[in-house]
């Protein structure tokens, strides 16, 4: 799973520097414009299932077939209702034929999501290796066909079909690694009672995953709103190497689910101590790494963007402090996961997104693109530990970060 997120992070970073140094800061803001408009309704196409499915399938091996099976269809319906959705609001509010249009066309790439079950089957079973040789080739041929655009000098418009594709590559190679390991046939076995188990279950991830991503892309978002889409490109240089760092702290977490599931159930205080070793390894790595990128910000957007892209250096400093933040709340939703309190995610980034869509209103106007950054670090801060002291459930994660945190 990490040699896959080394692949993924080849194509969101180094494959995204060419794009940028080929097309400029403003058609790279254009393009992730497009990007962060589609996955705010990624959530709404997954359900949660990314963290639902694998608890179940650990939990409920027997049931496997019906699990499987429910959560494709499910996730395949609500992805044609919500590309709908979607596009009546593309059509509605954006402007310029172009952008809808590009939009139109990336956010048909959703209906493919329904094969990620095939990524959490595999998790479930701690066999991780087949889908991730699977998702690491698609994303390399993708890359490659990225790469082969610039080398072209082909227009703008080619370089989205790519991405159309890498969802289409995704869904297709994960099938052919779910049939030669034979894994169980999931197109038959769907059930209405195990439907409704897994809504139930997964409408506060749901939630919770839209406020996730919502106070990811809302910055990116309202940059554009206020300051244009040059503003966004010098952002999104910065953000795109900080979206590479977590993508890895993100797999480090959801790998370990089906371990913290088994210590769970044998031992209590080597379930607690796993808890405080991953919370301060991850913390104070990620603050290692903030720091070395704080002192080289300036050479390493240079050195990957080029001159053009001088401006987002700040940026780049800010939003890697976050990253220690930002881990601390990856790990905290597994352990939510785990303790069956998925209410309490949705709960804990509704009020991280509003602090942070309230201070990007004041911010940004203000501060320009390190206004959004300082606020998404703000937030973090807030949803990830200091909302911890105000909730009595959760005063044993509370001790266990804190002991993390300050080394006790």
């Amino acid at each position: 799973m990490l040699f896959e997120q080394g692949i993924k992070m080849f194509s969101g970073v180094f494959v995204a520097i060419f794009i940028a140094r080929h097309f400029g800061p403003t058609y790279f803001g254009v393009l992730n414009y497009i990007i962060a408009f589609v996955a705010v309704f990624i959530p709404f196409t997954q359900l949660g299932m990314s963290l639902i499915l694998v608890r179940e399938l650990v939990e409920s091996p027997k049931q496997r077939k019906e699990i499987l099976s429910t959560a494709f269809y499910l996730i395949f319906v609500f992805s044609i209702l919500i590309i709908i959705i979607l596009n009546t609001l593309n059509f509605l509010f954006n402007k310029g034929g172009e952008i809808k249009y590009f939009i139109t066309l990336y956010s048909f790439g959703l209906i493919f999501k329904c094969f990620d079950i095939i990524d959490y089957n595999f998790q479930s079973q701690l066999k991780a290796k087949s889908s991730s040789q699977a998702k690491s080739i698609s994303v390399l041929l993708s890359s490659f066909l990225k790469l082969i655009i610039i080398y072209l000098d082909a227009p703008f418009k080619y370089l989205i079909y790519t991405f159309f594709l890498d969802l289409v590559f995704l869904a297709l190679f994960l099938i052919i690694y779910h049939w030669q390991k034979k894994q169980s046939n999931f197109l038959f076995g769907f059930k209405l009672s195990m439907a409704k188990k897994l809504l139930k279950s997964s409408w506060p991830i749901v939630l919770s995953t839209l406020s996730v991503i919502l106070y990811m892309k809302t910055d990116q978002l309202m940059i554009q709103y206020f300051l244009g889409d040059k503003a966004l490109g010098l952002y999104s240089s910065a953000v795109r190497l900080y979206d590479g760092y977590t993508a890895i702290i993100f797999t480090l977490t959801i790998s370990i689910l089906p371990l913290v599931l088994k210590f769970k159930n044998s031992s209590n205080e080597e379930y607690q101590n796993l808890f405080i070793k991953f919370f301060r390894y991850l913390f104070w790595g990620s603050n290692l790494v903030a720091l070395i990128v704080m002192i080289f910000s300036t050479s390493i957007i240079e050195l990957l963007y080029g001159k053009e892209f001088v401006g987002a250096e700040k940026v780049l400093s800010i939003v890697f402090w976050t990253t220690s933040f930002a881990a601390i709340g990856s790990l905290t939703s597994r352990y939510l996961i785990v303790e069956k309190m998925e209410k309490k995610i949705f709960f804990r980034t509704f009020i991280a997104l509003c602090f942070n869509v309230i201070m990007n209103i004041f911010f940004i106007p203000k501060f320009g693109i390190e206004g959004a950054a300082s606020a998404t670090l703000i937030s973090l801060i807030i949803g990830n530990y200091a909302i911890d002291f105000l909730d009595k459930d959760l005063e044993l994660l509370r001790r266990m970060k804190t002991k993390a945190i300050f080394l006790s």
